[in-house]
């Protein structure tokens, strides 16, 4: 390429570069002007939310203390030739939300054509729908034979903005085949708080006078049942014996023991179509938190050191099978205070009160002092003369009544375990407490003291 050629390829590069920079200075002023234009707009927009702000009314305001009841709730009987069955989990007769929506949990059951979606329907208007599709265990459990009762769960938040203060809610299932069919009704009344201050007073003059139990409270999640007792068991505390005397009390088949840790979700139906009386078993305080409100929450508790030895013993002689004799008995600490060093291990007893406190609960009783503790609840509850037969007894109880007085006397080795389980310690005090208290009260009702 000769030197006049290469020049002329230069300058038409150069001229294509510059027409390429005029383009780029062109969409750059074009950008600019966009970004001005949403700036304003925004500007714009931020205003106009503010004045919208600026003009709530009073009442608008007055409508975030909102209060709605549900003063009825009907399911339709009988069921549908359609349909195999449904139920409502939430809202129940008597709940009271205190904002603008309100829960609708349950689940439906079709024959034929599976159900799809329900409709919630204000006035002949479908206000909102819900889709049937959450898993439902416990249903599939009760229809084993329709496929889709594994998902024949629904959950949604109804809005109430737009509803008058005195609403009738239709729900009604939609199948696949486009079918509708009217399974029950809600009925919501909806009142406004008076201003904060005065709620604030009034609250706290009443909080002042109740007595206190968070259990007693009005809570977002009545349901319509017979449980009478909610036991918790935790292990090593004579758990065991305390079922076999519910079991006495109720009968077998109206105690539901609950130590498989499935989801409350699992067994509400369970418990509530067997009409059980009593649920025990290993679960955390909070478990039926927002169900069965008048229940009687009751627990048992066990000085922490000997629970921890008796839950060691247990654990090595039922659990790995091995038998200890005498003279193993000394060799054996070393694999306790590793054993009891687990974190899962350590401060046990207060797991269980994840978020809760003792006096929550109606009736604390206390391991060491079991046949009196129960001849005393058994007053309070009004039962008959009761047998306790004492279950889940050692394995070798001599050997390990010596490894208990072994362990008890070695104060190196209790005191570290003291000191891991410290807030074990606590709560156990603070059990004992709540007995002394419990024994003053009644001896002072027997004596007509004060």
């Amino acid at each position: 390429m000769s030197e006049t050629e290469k020049q002329k390829q230069s300058q038409d590069l150069l001229e294509q570069l510059s027409e390429k920079m005029k383009l780029l200075s062109e969409y750059q002023s074009k950008l600019n002007q966009a970004k001005t234009g949403l700036e304003k707009y925004q500007s714009l927009q931020h205003e106009t939310t503010s004045e919208k702000l600026k003009s709530i009314t009073k009442e608008q305001h007055q409508s975030e203390n909102i209060q709605v009841e549900i003063s009825d709730v009907k399911l339709l009987k009988p069921v549908s030739s359609l349909l195999h069955g449904y139920y409502l989990d939430r809202p129940k007769q008597g709940e009271i939300f205190h904002q603008h929506t309100i829960k609708l949990v349950g689940w439906v059951v079709s024959k034929n054509s599976p159900a799809v979606e329900v409709e919630i329907i204000n006035n002949g208007q479908v206000v909102q729908t819900a889709s049937i599709k959450k898993k439902r265990p416990d249903v599939a459990k009760v229809y084993p034979q329709v496929a889709h009762a594994k998902t024949s769960g629904f959950a949604t938040e109804i809005q109430l903005i737009s509803l008058p203060q005195e609403s009738e809610l239709t729900l009604q299932v939609i199948l696949k085949d486009k079918s509708r069919v009217p399974f029950g009704s809600l009925k919501l009344h909806s009142k406004y708080h008076k201003s904060i201050g005065v709620i604030y007073e009034e609250s706290k003059h009443l909080e002042a006078k109740k007595p206190h139990n968070k259990y007693s409270q009005v809570s977002n999640v009545p349901l319509d049942s017979e449980v009478e007792i909610i036991s918790i068991h935790v292990p090593k505390t004579a758990g065991t014996t305390f079922r076999d005397l519910l079991i006495q009390v109720y009968g077998k088949e109206k105690v539901f023991n609950d130590y498989k840790k499935q989801p409350v979700s699992e067994v509400l139906l369970e418990i509530e179509s067997q009409n059980i009386r009593a649920i025990h078993g290993h679960f955390k305080v909070q478990k039926y938190d927002d169900y069965f409100l008048e229940a009687k929450r009751i627990i048992w508790l066990r000085e922490p050191i000997k629970r921890l030895i008796s839950n060691y013993w247990h654990q090595i002689t039922h659990f790995q099978n091995r038998k200890i004799t005498q003279n193993e008995v000394e060799l054996e600490k070393k694999n306790f205070l590793n054993w009891a060093n687990r974190n899962e291990l350590r401060n046990y007893q207060s797991s269980y009160f994840i978020e809760k406190n003792i006096e929550d609960f109606w009736f604390v009783g206390i391991t060491e002092f079991l046949e009196e503790d129960l001849k005393e609840l058994q007053i309070m509850l009004g039962w008959q003369q009761l047998e306790i037969t004492y279950q889940n007894q050692h394995k070798y109880s001599k050997v390990y009544q010596y490894l208990v007085k072994t362990f008890l006397s070695d104060g190196e080795l209790i005191e570290e375990i003291k000191f891991i389980n410290s807030k074990d310690i606590k709560l156990y005090e603070m059990a004992l407490t709540l007995r002394e208290k419990r024994i003053k009260t009644k001896i002072n009702r027997v004596s007509g003291g004060t």
